[in-house]
């Protein structure tokens, strides 16, 4: 993550436009991330939950943080 803040544990993040999980879109779906980290080749990724209790995994890329944790 260059451009924007990387997700951290406990942040709510929003998915960006454009993104679809099995054809449904999901963009501006939001989640609290349960679990953010680094792989080892470098890529970014976390596990989220919606507020109906959905898991999600996903790359960071492709969210923004809305509310970073307090």
């Amino acid at each position: 993550m260059t451009s924007e803040q990387a997700p951290r544990t406990g942040d709510t993040v929003t998915i960006k436009p454009g993104v679809t999980c099995g054809g449904i879109d999901v963009a501006g779906v939001r989640l609290l991330v349960t679990q953010a980290y680094t792989e080892a080749d470098g890529r970014h990724w976390l596990w989220g939950t919606d507020p109906d209790g959905h898991r999600y995994r996903l790359p960071c890329r492709i969210v923004s943080v809305t509310e970073p944790r307090r």
